[in-house]
């Protein structure tokens, strides 16, 4: 196994506590597996009643500030996307620049002491369930959040110091982008996560500012 992932894999184990994994039991894997197809989406919601993070819930946590959190937060934010091309917008390589431009907004937001409108920066049970049991979307969406979040804290920041991003997914965009052009945009992507007025199969855009 590439030690890279392997890592990451058992950073995963680590945030799946309480549920009992093991490489000799293919069974709990594919039920893991089978509970994450149906269930598969950004954990927007702290991952059990007694979490504590300042009241902060829904899409408005404070940014990390560890690595772990940070790539949890970028993880969360970006899950449900899938790539459209092959090279070029909406392919792999874009979607894993709007992660690593995720993380420096991530970062950008935690220097300038700004607060919530965030994902959580921790995995629900379901998505790390679905990472251990190496269901690949979300297994490789997981170990490209942490590269991110790696590369985000120790390299040149292209977004200016940016630090607002939203997902366009054809909506009105917020109030705060009057008047203002986007640093950059990524995508489009399609997203695979329904939510209120977001249905499966949408094309999607990050947008920086």
């Amino acid at each position: 196994m590439n030690p890279i992932f392997g890592a990451v894999l058992e950073r995963a184990r680590k945030a799946n506590a309480g549920t009992k994994w093991s490489e000799e039991s293919p069974e709990a894997a594919r039920q893991a597996t089978s509970a994450s197809k149906t269930q598969h989406r950004p954990a927007h919601a702290a991952k059990s009643p007694g979490a504590k993070h300042k009241g902060h819930t829904g899409d408005d946590y404070d940014p990390a500030t560890t690595t772990e959190a940070v790539a949890n937060q970028i993880y969360n934010e970006t899950a449900g996307l899938r790539t459209t091309a092959h090279q070029g917008p909406g392919s792999d390589l874009d979607l894993q620049e709007a992660r690593t431009a995720i993380g420096h907004v991530i970062h950008n937001r935690a220097a300038a002491r700004m607060k919530g409108g965030l994902a959580s920066p921790e995995l629900n049970s379901k998505e790390a369930s679905a990472i251990t049991a190496l269901y690949m979307p979300a297994y490789d969406a997981y170990g490209e959040s942490h590269s991110a979040a790696e590369v985000s804290s120790s390299r040149r920041d292209p977004t200016g110091g940016a630090k607002l991003f939203y997902l366009d997914h054809g909506q009105a965009p917020p109030y705060w982008t009057q008047g203002k052009k986007p640093v950059t945009e990524y995508g489009p992507f399609r997203n695979t996560t329904p939510a209120k007025a977001v249905r499966t199969g949408t094309l999607t855009k990050i947008k920086i500012y």
